[in-house]
């Protein structure tokens, strides 16, 4: 195998771990914005009580 060749196979090989790395980092983000956000509706609604009724209203 030639030194080009190795080369490209070299920095594909570190793109897709990037890749999944990346990937992972944003599921993991989306499931704890899932998982955080009815808790956030909760301590809103006790901050401000009307909050629930104008959320719906808009």
């Amino acid at each position: 195998m030639g030194k080009l060749e190795k080369a490209v196979r070299i920095k594909n090989r570190r793109i897709n771990l990037q890749k999944f790395i990346l990937g992972a980092l944003c599921a993991l983000g989306g499931l704890s914005v899932a998982v955080i956000a009815p808790n956030m509706i909760k301590i809103l609604a006790k901050i401000q009580p009307n909050f629930i009724k104008n959320r719906i209203k808009s």
